[in-house]
């Protein structure tokens, strides 16, 4: 059994960022001494050698939290490093904006990317990087969990805004967004409804954190065309998968089920070769949209 002290020697990481990914991620979990001081198995340091690997490799963290080991071996040989993430300008501003805790500057420059911006750009240029930069930023300290929830909130409520401000319905075709029952994280969904709805559908919001049984219901009384889901990565992935299975049933017959997750989810691979479609990616959404 090793201590964390000797874990972080053998991993490279620091002690802060051991403890912030199991708190808020559950990696790994880890029995505790007599004393309450941490002691990992050697497969643990192995695991948490590997997630270092990967996240080095260009990964975010909440991307590889539902992997196994395997998975993440598997990953590195074949050498699937995420491609650099597109930047705005915008980018550095908020980020340094939020740093100084101005809030009024941070909602300004970012309602100005929302109005300037097409809505898929401003979603995987702005607010998806730096949505994804504050929690890294957050794991390591540099940021606090009150500015994280406040950038968080302040983007929310643009998105509400800015969608609910296309009128929608010329396509003729309606679908229904939300996230599974447990699922407080929103921005994803939010942004998919708002290029949607910018997008010229019938786009109903949800909000999040609906049991299936309302969400099949939602689809039958909305006579939806399909039914969106965005799932965050979580500790329990396979729990998040069964419940993916769950509403794929008891949306048959009723609407399509559409899923977006992050590529290394294990939802992908769950639902290759059924109906369900699954996207990492907010283009590859538009590009389907307007396919399908």
């Amino acid at each position: 059994m090793y201590s964390i002290s000797a874990v972080c020697r053998l991993t490279g990481l620091n002690s802060s960022t051991i403890r912030t990914w199991e708190r808020r991620y559950g990696i790994p979990e880890v029995a505790r001494a007599g004393n309450g001081r941490r002691l990992y198995t050697e497969d643990q340091v192995q695991y948490l050698k590997a997630v270092a690997d990967l996240v080095a490799q260009g990964h975010a963290i909440s991307d590889i939290a539902g992997l196994t080991l395997p998975q993440i071996q598997d990953a590195m040989a074949k050498g699937e490093a995420r491609e650099a993430e597109p930047r705005s300008p915008y980018h550095e501003r908020l980020i340094e904006l939020l740093r100084r805790n101005d809030v009024i500057g941070f909602r300004r420059l970012l309602s100005d990317a929302i109005a300037f911006l097409a809505p898929c750009e401003v979603v995987g240029t702005v607010i998806g990087p730096v949505m994804r930069e504050i929690g890294v930023r957050w794991e390591r300290g540099e940021l606090s969990i009150f500015q994280e929830h406040m950038a968080t909130a302040v983007t929310r409520q643009l998105l509400l805004t800015a969608a609910g401000s296309w009128r929608g319905a010329q396509s003729g075709r309606r679908l229904v967004f939300t996230t599974l029952e447990g699922d407080q994280h929103e921005i994803g969904i939010l942004c998919a409804w708002y290029i949607t709805s910018a997008s010229n559908f019938d786009a109903v919001y949800l909000g999040p954190s609906l049991p299936n049984a309302e969400i099949a219901q939602a689809a039958k009384l909305f006579k939806a065309d399909a039914v969106v889901i965005s799932v965050a990565s979580s500790e329990r992935p396979q729990q998040q998968v069964k419940a993916i299975e769950r509403l794929h049933k008891m949306l048959k017959g009723t609407a399509a089920l559409w899923v977006g997750g992050p590529m290394h989810h294990p939802l992908h691979q769950a639902v290759a070769g059924t109906d369900v479609v699954a996207f990492d990616r907010f283009d590859g959404f538009q590009r389907y949209l307007f396919r399908a």
